[in-house]
Parts: C-alpha cells; structure tokens; sequence
C-alpha cells in the first residue's frame, strides 16, 4: 500500500511539472511577437568591391499592430569605412545610430531593412549589433550580430590567368590553376555573378547588358589574386 501510495504521489509530482512547463513555455511564445533574420552573418569580400549590403528580414507574428524601431551599436569599424542603414523609409546617414521613424506592421506583416557597408578600397574589418525593438519600450528585443571583412589580394607576381573570348557575348572560359571563384562585378563595383570554378567551365554573361565588367579571381583561401576587365559585346568578335 505504501509502495502504491508513493508511486501515486511521484506520478502526480511529474504531471504538475508537465504542466508549469508547457505553460511556460505557451506564455513565452505568446509573450514574442517580433521574429527575425538572420541573427548572425559573417560577410566577405574585396576591398575594391564598392559597397556590400546585408538584408534583415522581420515579422510580427502577434495578432495586433505594432511599431518597431531599430539601434545600431558599432563595436569595430576600420577606419575610412562608411557604413549605414537603409530601411523601408530612407537609407540613413552613418551617424544614424536609432531609427529616426517608426517601422509599422499590421498582424503577420514583414519587413526587411539592409545593413550596408562601404570599404572605400581598404583591407579591414567590421562588426555591429543591430538591435530590433518595440517603439517606446524593450518589449520583444531581437539582436543580429553582423561581421564585415575585406581581405588584401595576394602578390600576382608569377601568376598567370587569361579569361577568353575577351570581348565576350553569351559566356567566357578561365586558363590558369588555383583558382575556385569567378566573380563579376560592374563598371560602379557592384558583384552581378559569382561562379564555382569548374576544369573547363563557361561562365555565362549572355543576359548582362553590354559594357565593361571587372573580373575578379579568387583562390581556395577566399583571397583574391588577380583583376581583369572583361568587354561585354552583343555581336560576337
């Protein structure tokens, strides 16, 4: 009987358990009512590459309006870099370290905002904190931790690449070893294409507008090792 009686006791001691747990968590999944993405992101790229942007998605998941606003904290930035917010309603100055308008979503609406940084063709790094809030109050904190690092290209001394046809139509082909990342960029410095390096591979350019584009060779260590300007033709040569 005793047995019994104990067996009893611990089955209700583990169901109460259940329960204050299940409630605890309910309560604060309906307290949150702000998700967001991505919560951490590393990017990078060459310092010749004219600016870079990192998008921020967010969504108010509650069932009743709600204003949100965010805070910028820098924690390193090189110096000569420039960066900045832009959102749904400006792109800010790199002084603007909270938003200066409210971001408005009705129930279930999204948004997004970008991060963007400028290098200004220096090797350097940068990381920040973009903290998302509700407007008046800490309510529903939600932090992204953003890194940012533009690596110097190695010494293209003995280093031999050639892209070809050059001028180029509908695609070009890569002659050199070492290699493991074709990247396009525009005559402004702003990345259109990126390509796996594969033995013989055609990298297509037939849908990009005729012009000038900056081709940028990156190694297995994610350095770049050589620039070559690429002429986009629509008549073959």
């Amino acid at each position: 009987m005793t047995k019994i009686y104990f067996s009893y006791k611990k089955s209700i001691i583990i169901f109460s358990v259940s329960v204050l747990l299940w409630v605890s968590i309910q309560t604060s999944w309906a307290q949150r009512r702000l998700l967001i993405f991505p919560m951490t992101n590393t990017v990078s790229f060459s310092p010749d590459t004219f600016e870079v942007r990192t998008r921020i998605t967010f969504k108010n998941i509650s069932e009743t309006k709600h204003s949100y606003v965010w805070d910028r904290n820098i924690t390193d930035l090189t110096n000569g870099w420039v960066s900045f917010v832009c959102d749904a309603n400006n792109c800010w100055s790199s002084n603007a370290s909270k938003s200066p308008k409210t971001l408005d979503l009705p129930p279930g609406g999204a948004g997004s905002l970008e991060v963007v940084m400028r290098p200004n063709h220096q090797a350097g790094q940068a990381q920040l904190e973009l903290k998302m809030h509700e407007y008046g109050s800490n309510k529903n904190v939600q932090i992204v931790k953003l890194n940012f690092e533009a690596k110097k290209a190695v010494k293209e001394d003995n280093l031999n690449f050639k892209i070809f046809p050059n001028p180029a139509t509908d695609y070009f082909q890569l002659e050199g070893e070492g290699i493991d990342k074709v990247m396009i960029y525009n005559i402004i410095g702003r990345e259109v294409r990126s390509y796996k390096v594969t033995e013989g591979g055609k990298y297509a350019v037939n849908d990009l507008p005729e012009g000038i584009y900056i081709i940028r060779l990156i190694n297995s260590n994610g350095l770049p090792v050589k620039t070559i300007r690429l002429s986009k033709s629509r008549i073959k040569a």
